[in-house]
This record gives structure tokens, C-alpha cells and sequence, in this order.
């Protein structure tokens, strides 16, 4: 009898063990999804707060049809030298890498000015989409490049320089990392019929944005506009 006693307090003491352990494993289990979760979280909200520098600029109509949230060549510009400082803090010399290996890498920003495409939506309204490249790795230019930029492409006519002058460019995001951050974006022009009652068309503004891009996308003016020969 006393053998039987002792099995069973052996057996009973065993499944309490086991119970213990079960609960502990269940409670690690849980403290681990809690700290899993808050680290999602955690990550999502550095991307989002990342992620505002870019998507402040998509834009939309105020009720009075009037445009806001499109950015200037001035937040354009802004954009490239924040990018430029962050790639420099992410990778280690920078300027010793190729622009395809730049491209490679998405911890790089890459700001870039494109065409604007005039296009019908379904309601036969004119809306633009970014096109082929005048500018690619704005980021790389460097300050004489932003300031031709700024004194050429701030207003649509220099000669009257007024707030309806401004021209208006949009975002498209072309990238985002693992980390969920933009790495990639085209800014292209808004259709000036889009922001004033001028009828001046998209092919015009992209012809006059590029004329201006010319001399500093030129391969032989790098010395010049570039913060380093990229080979």
C-alpha cells in the first residue's frame, strides 16, 4: 500500500511538473508574440514616419479645386540632399559605388524628375502620369546643379513670377524596401491645366523642364554638377 502511495504521489507530481511547464511555455509563448508584435508595430511606425517625407506629396483638390500637397523643385531639392545624407549614412563610401550598384542596393534613395504624360481618365479628365527619365539620382547632383534647378524650374515664366506660376510636380513611388521605407521615387510635372485655367500643354512644360535639365545631365559637365564621378 505504502508503494502504491508513493507512485501516486510520484505520478501526481509529475503531471504538476508538467503543468508547470506547460503554463510556462505558454506564458514565454505569449510574452514572445506580445514582444513580436510590438516590434511589428514598432517597425511600422518608423516606416510610416520615413515614409511622410514622400507621401505629403501626393496631393489631392481642396474643395475649392485649388491644388495642395504637390511639391515645388524646392521640396524636390530638399528631398535630394536629405537622401543624399541618408545613403551616405547607410552605406559605408558611397561614392566608390557604381550607379547599378546604387540601384542594387535599396537602402538607397533615389530621386528622380520625369516626363509628365498627359492622358483621359474614364470621365475624359486630363490626368498625367510620370514618364521617361530627365533627371535620375537628383540625390548625386550636387549644390550648382539644385541652384540652375531652382532658379529655372521654380516658375513656369520668370517673367511673372506668382504663386499661379508655380509649377506643381507629383510623386509616383517606384519602390519600397523589406523594411517597408520608399527608396524610390519619380517626381514629374502636374498638367498646368490641372492647377490654373491656362491652356499651356504638358509637352511644352516637360520641353522646358528638360531644356533646362540639358546642360546638367550632359556626360561631359559631371565634373561640374555631380558630388562625384560615379563610373
Amino acid at each position: 500500500m505504502e508503494d502504491v502511495s508513493k507512485a501516486l504521489l510520484m505520478a501526481a507530481g509529475i503531471l504538476l511538473a508538467i503543468l508547470v511547464m506547460a503554463v510556462a511555455a505558454r506564458f514565454f509563448s505569449s510574452a514572445s508574440d506580445l514582444m513580436e508584435s510590438f516590434q511589428t508595430q514598432e517597425k511600422v511606425s518608423i516606416a510610416t514616419q520615413f515614409n511622410s517625407r514622400f507621401t505629403k506629396y501626393i496631393g489631392s483638390r481642396n474643395t475649392d479645386s485649388s491644388i495642395r500637397g504637390y511639391a515645388t523643385i524646392h521640396d524636390i531639392v530638399s528631398l535630394a540632399n536629405f537622401a543624399w545624407n541618408y545613403n551616405n549614412e547607410q552605406v559605408y563610401e558611397l561614392k566608390k559605388m557604381t550607379l547599378s550598384e546604387q540601384l542594387e542596393d535599396h537602402r538607397i534613395i533615389h530621386i528622380n524628375i520625369t516626363n509628365g504624360l498627359a492622358t483621359k481618365n474614364q470621365n475624359n479628365v486630363e490626368i498625367t502620369n510620370s514618364g521617361s527619365s530627365i533627371i535620375s539620382d537628383l540625390q548625386n547632383y550636387n549644390q550648382v546643379a539644385y541652384n540652375v534647378l531652382l532658379d529655372k524650374i521654380y516658375f513656369r515664366n520668370n517673367d511673372f513670377p506668382n504663386a499661379k506660376s508655380i509649377i506643381n510636380f507629383k510623386i509616383d513611388i517606384k519602390g519600397t524596401n523589406a523594411e517597408g521605407k520608399i527608396y524610390n521615387v519619380d517626381f514629374y510635372p502636374a498638367s498646368v491645366d490641372e492647377i490654373s485655367s491656362s491652356k499651356e500643354s504638358i509637352n511644352t512644360l516637360n520641353s522646358n523642364i528638360k531644356e533646362t535639365c540639358k546642360e546638367i545631365t550632359d556626360e561631359k559637365n559631371k565634373d561640374k554638377y555631380w558630388k562625384y564621378d560615379f563610373k
